[in-house]
């Protein structure tokens, strides 16, 4: 759990009124002007995509309004001389008159602070202390007894420490006054039972039996190294669309289309099955390239790659499309799923949860590209089938990752995409998936539309990964989404704050001190952010130093032993903004400013969203200059450098989120479709939009260099 500053800001939080351009985009990414000589000051409005109208009546213009000025009103402010210092940004009095015809919407916002906390699951695969006994929860509160008062030090992320701040509450006796809500509970704890960390792990239920474990969270000394046996179900689309050809670059090898005899290469050791396997040449020169022969080029170059890196995987195949064709492992005849069997859950279930796929790449590999290379194109797209079916292989194996690739909206059985129940299926689907362990990835064809909306919410639900995938490029896109295996499956996480304080995921104000959210599998970057505030009317004790914080993470390991990770910190607190701002850690806050926005526009609201973003680009801007300006040690530098360049990154990908919601906005306003609900916008949205937003509501740091 990281937290955005070494101080809570501990003001009431304080709201604006702004008005959002509906037309033109805000360049909200300035930070190439950050250098150590000019403080700080608003850059001008740089609008990069605008209504041809709008441009018109700008080019009359003699200057352009500032960025700020832009947004609240007024003339354009210049930089103040280098010798003053950051002056922070005042709304002009007289207020702006808009272009015509552009249209403003007015919102209110939060106006942006440094209270944000970063949650990192990929902590679970590091080791912990194995307490005691079971947690004990408040009666009130439901925080659980950390006995975070009594640590002179406290864990940080990476090994580090700080010197821990006691707040109020702790234990005396057999009475525990809990630190967040200061409730009387009677305990009766043994020493072995108190805490030694701030950071612990109880076993909840152990795994069962049989099972060994290869994580770190068990009460044994002595830990299995990971063979890594998680199973990989490539789920791909063989529909008539999946025929459709590309030009490729000269030279560009491709696996040969027909299978003579003459074509295939002999393999000279007998496999597990018995006998011998044919695989066909795998290459030969052409200008043009299926979507479907790039899916067999990425599924080859991945079973390579496994069979040498990761050999103790297990890997199955499912095709789709006037039906569902169940390849597996390449072991037996190909299983063919068809008629009313494609209407009924049940049926798919059923049929899933009796086919096995057991054994290691390393023996199944030839088997499997047999399957794969005979594969071609035609019919429908029976894609809400096939992923049912994929579902009920897995469930057997948690852990388990399905990567679905396709071209096309679904259109046959289950899912299909005409139907009024379509989302109720693929949150359902997602449900069941994340609650046996598995993790599914979409990757659909660029240029294609198959409705990402919809199928997102399958990886959304299971903590996969979406993308929309150059299919020249897919060998490369399939190893992106293996190349982090599940750590956690059935992940949860609850965090819990002071009682005086609110917590929120989106950066709205709520009146509540605890949030629940629901994960599925993690992997090591899995991370999302949440901000925080005092209670509007809830005076906090003047005399405390420091607050709480909490998070529980509950979580299944790889072997099935059920446990919880209670992390507990505290927080010094501090009235001024400065102090709060010149230990911020800009990593946090950019990762906060673009999931906290995607998560506004997700539920469709795109002007509190860019309004949202403008307020939390401006403080990380603010911040990424004063430091630059600050004189620092020689040693610090690098650290410095890097705090900056993460600012750019996050700045980078905000600027792509604001340009895609103001994209959506200037269709909208080309159609007359002022008044748009929110939900029409959920259901209207692009593919392009929809990937956008899903990457960008679990963007991690990794996520965001390469996006």
């Amino acid at each position: 759990m990281y937290k955005a500053s070494h101080y809570g800001f501990y003001e009431d939080d304080d709201e604006e009124e702004m008005e959002i351009d509906m037309v033109n985009n805000y360049q909200v990414d300035n930070m190439n002007n950050v250098n150590q000589q000019t403080p700080y000051a608003p850059p001008p409005l740089q609008p990069q995509q605008q209504n041809p109208f709008i441009q018109q009546q700008q080019q009359q213009q003699q200057q352009k309004p500032g960025f700020f000025s832009g947004l609240f009103g007024g003339k354009s402010v210049p930089p103040p001389p280098p010798q003053q210092q950051y002056q922070p940004y005042q709304q002009p009095q007289q207020p702006y008159q808009p272009l015509k015809p552009t249209v403003v919407s007015k919102t209110r916002v939060k106006k942006a602070n440094t209270n944000v906390l970063v949650t990192d699951l990929g902590s679970i695969a590091k080791e912990s202390t194995i307490a005691t006994g079971d947690p004990i929860f408040c009666k009130h509160c439901q925080s659980a007894f950390s006995n975070i008062n009594q640590f002179e030090d406290i864990k940080l992320k990476d090994g580090q420490t700080q010197k821990n701040i006691p707040t109020a509450g702790g234990l005396q006796g057999n009475i525990w006054k809990c630190e967040f809500c200061l409730t009387e509970n009677e305990v009766f704890l043994v020493p072995q039972e108190i805490p030694s960390s701030n950071i612990v792990d109880y076993i909840l239920e152990q795994a069962p039996m049989g099972q060994t474990t290869n994580n770190n969270n068990n009460d044994t000394k002595t830990v299995e190294k990971s063979k890594d046996e998680s199973m990989v179900l490539f789920c791909i689309d063989t529909s008539g669309s999946m025929e459709c050809t590309h030009q490729v670059p000269p030279g560009f090898k491709k696996p040969s289309k027909q299978m003579k005899p003459n074509q295939f290469d002999h393999y000279q050791q007998p496999n597990v099955f018995g006998g011998y396997h044919q695989l066909p040449k795998p290459q030969s020169v052409s200008n043009y390239i299926t979507r479907l022969e790039c899916v067999q080029i990425g599924i080859q170059s991945q079973l390579d790659d496994m069979e040498t890196n990761h050999p103790n995987r297990k890997v199955g195949v499912v095709s789709f499309s006037e039906d569902v064709t169940v390849q597996g492992q390449g072991d037996r005849e190909n299983t063919k799923i068809t008629g009313a069997d494609l209407n009924s859950i049940a049926a798919l279930l059923e049929k899933g949860t009796g086919y096995e796929i057991d054994q290691p790449i390393v023996k199944t590999k030839t088997s499997i590209m047999e399957k794969v290379y005979a594969m071609s194109g035609s019919g429908s797209t029976a894609l809400g089938p096939a992923i049912t079916t994929c579902i009920a292989i897995a469930s057997k194996q948690p852990g388990s990752k399905i990567v679905l690739c396709t071209d096309g909206a679904a259109n046959k059985g289950l899912g299909n995409l005409d139907d009024k129940n379509a989302e109720d299926f693929y949150n359902q689907m997602g449900t069941i998936a994340a609650k046996n362990g598995t993790a599914i990835s979409v990757l659909t064809i660029k240029g294609t539309d198959c409705r990402i909306e919809y199928l997102g919410k399958l990886a959304e639900a299971t903590g996969g990964e979406v993308n929309i995938v150059d299919p020249l490029k897919l060998d490369s896109d399939f190893k992106e989404v293996l190349a982090l295996p599940v750590v956690a499956t059935n992940v949860t996480i609850k965090l819990v704050l002071h009682q005086g304080l609110y917590v929120s995921d989106n950066g709205q104000i709520s009146n509540s001190s605890k949030i629940e959210k629901s994960i599925g599998s993690c992997h090591a970057e899995t991370s999302y952010s949440f901000e925080y505030g005092i209670k509007k009317g809830n005076k906090l004790d003047k005399e405390l130093k420091s607050l709480p914080f909490q998070l529980q993470i509950y979580y299944t390991t790889l072997t099935g032993q059920k446990c919880v990770r209670i992390i507990t910190n505290t927080q010094e607190i501090t009235t001024n903004r400065d102090e709060a701002e010149d230990s911020a850690d800009l990593e946090v806050l950019g990762q906060n400013l673009v999931q906290a926005s995607s998560n506004i526009a997700a539920t469709g609201d795109y002007v509190q969203s860019r309004a949202k973003t403008v307020q939390n680009a401006n403080i990380l801007e603010k911040i990424a200059y004063k430091k630059a300006q600050k004189p620092t040690p020689v040693n610090m530098q690098p650290q410095q450098q890097q705090q900056i360049d993460s600012a750019k990154v996050w700045l980078s990908q905000a600027q792509k989120l604001e340009n895609t919601l103001t994209t959506e906005l200037q269709k909208e306003h080309s159609k007359g479709q002022t008044n748009n609900s929110f939900k029409n916008r959920k259901s209207d949205r692009s593919d392009e939009t929809s990937n956008v937003l899903y990457n960008f509501k679990s963007m991690n740091s990794s996520k965001a260099k390469k996006f």
